[in-house]
């Protein structure tokens, strides 16, 4: 059977600490502090599993810290092979303040050797099979290659599996260059990479200007392009069609993690088979509901069935 497979090479344990309001400078008071497996390929399987999905959790775990993280998804009861390394995996704090606000405080993350990212990629020459979806998300530890996601999505189109990117930097452009099957980035994720390439960012809004640089991926050869713009909402374009979803008005607790919840969704859907613009609406719907959990947790399938009802997914001219 199928499953989405992710890949998480800098996992971390999430800390989230609630202030009334940060004092940078001065002394702030935790009123509540929660501890979860993180990392964004960790927390799509988190999402996935919440939502009634299969998954297995992979990449990189080392020290206590990667031992707590084990633990954890196996009582979450989502599989995981992880590849034992020798550095401790990284904390990272995520500070949120009464107004929404989120101030993160993320570590680099250990440094991993050449030996261990061979065993890495045997473990997943081993465990994909044909017809699975595989999430690359996330940044990379010291002594990871920038080009790591770029093997791996031929890696996982040997096995006849799909790949969906969801990175930044290098290695977002670089994993581009093997032409994932989908990619979600977020708008400044996209700016940013727009910008290096000297593509301009047409339009007069978010949505506008979200569609103009998802069109030039479009003719570079990626085929699905689901673009999150937070309060903004998202955006689709396919080979042929393109829609737009405005986010749905619920009470922000916190933003963390939402977006890896909307590739969860959207990743579980197109493994359901669903139409694209099906696929748009139930990631919203679930993005919706990340928002309103505490730390990195993931919304209930419940939760995410209700605020399905108050997702508009609109088509926009390719």
């Amino acid at each position: 059977m199928a499953r989405i497979i992710t890949v998480t090479l800098n996992p971390a344990v999430d800390k989230t600490v609630r202030v009334e309001e940060l004092h940078i400078g001065g002394l702030n008071r935790v009123r509540e502090a929660l501890k979860d497996a993180g990392g964004k390929g960790i927390n799509v399987s988190r999402a996935v599993c919440a939502l009634g999905g299969e998954t297995l959790a992979m990449g990189f775990l080392g020290g206590r810290q990667g031992a707590l993280i084990r633990e954890a998804l196996g009582k979450s009861g989502i599989e995981s092979c992880f590849t034992p390394i020798g550095g401790e995996t990284r904390t990272n704090v995520k500070v949120v303040g009464d107004d929404g606000s989120v101030t993160e405080i993320n570590e680099a993350g250990p440094a991993v050797t050449d030996a261990e990212i061979d065993i890495l990629y045997k473990s997943m020459e081993a465990a994909i099979r044909e017809g699975d979806l595989v999430v690359l998300s996330g940044s990379a530890p010291k002594g990871v290659p920038k080009t790591i996601y770029a093997d791996l999505i031929g890696l996982v189109r040997r096995h006849g599996a799909r790949a969906l990117l969801d990175a930044d930097g290098a290695l977002f452009r670089e994993g581009l260059t093997a032409k994932p099957d989908i990619i979600k980035p977020n708008l400044d994720e996209l700016s940013t990479y727009c910008k290096e390439q000297h593509v301009e960012m047409a339009g007069k809004n978010e949505k506008e200007r979200a569609l103009s640089a998802a069109r030039v991926l479009a003719e570079r050869g990626i085929a699905e392009i689901l673009v999150s713009m937070g309060s903004q909402g998202a955006v689709l374009l396919t080979e042929k069609e393109a829609w737009y979803a405005p986010a749905v008005p619920v009470a922000v607790c916190s933003t963390v993690g939402a977006g890896d919840t909307m590739a969860a969704a959207y990743a579980l859907s197109s493994m359901r088979g669903c139409m694209p613009e099906e696929r748009l609406l139930f990631a919203t719907a679930a993005a919706a509901g990340a928002v309103t959990t505490q730390g990195t947790r993931p919304p209930s399938l419940e939760l995410v069935t209700q605020l399905k009802e108050r997702v508009c997914v609109v088509p926009v001219s390719v």
